[in-house]
């Protein structure tokens, strides 16, 4: 029990971190990423899981998570560092709740980007072009952000 409580607070702390990190300077760093992974699986192989998900169950979790955003780098919508941020959040979550995580994330990553719309100064752009190029720093939508926030959400609310 002492363990799981230790693993989980450690990755909600990691998760806090990168959120921070995503929406102070759009960047979620390898090493966090690769820790909160290391976490997700420890408690897989420890029997500690959250959602009690064995380490074949976490692969899983990690391997959707991952194709399913991995179009959205190709498309340049999204950041590889998001991408493996999800990977790493679906060790946790497994293939099950790997899919509300992504829905919730995807509407706080709507609310962000509509504030960002009425924050700015003139008439909204009508369209989004198919591959957008690189929007300045404070027009992106940290999804890292919305990603860890929406993780934590299911990790919680589900339990």
């Amino acid at each position: 029990m002492l363990g799981a409580i230790a693993l989980q607070g450690l990755a909600a702390a990691v998760l806090a971190h990168v959120a921070w990190c995503d929406v102070r300077w759009r960047r979620i760093a390898n090493r966090d990423v690769l820790l909160l992974a290391a976490l997700g699986a420890a408690a897989a192989v420890l029997e500690v899981s959250p959602f009690g998900l064995d380490l074949g169950q976490a692969l899983l979790g990690m391997a959707l998570a991952l194709l399913a955003l991995l179009p959205f780098y190709l498309l340049r919508w999204m950041g590889a560092g998001d991408v493996k941020l999800a990977a790493a959040i679906g060790m946790w979550l497994g293939a099950a709740h790997a899919g509300e995580a992504w829905l919730i994330s995807v509407l706080l990553a709507v609310a962000w980007g509509l504030g960002l719309q009425w924050a700015r100064p003139g008439p909204a752009p009508l369209a989004v072009p198919r591959a957008a190029p690189r929007m300045p720093p404070l027009r992106q939508v940290p999804y890292g952000m919305a990603l860890s926030l929406a993780a934590v959400a299911v990790w919680w609310l589900r339990r």
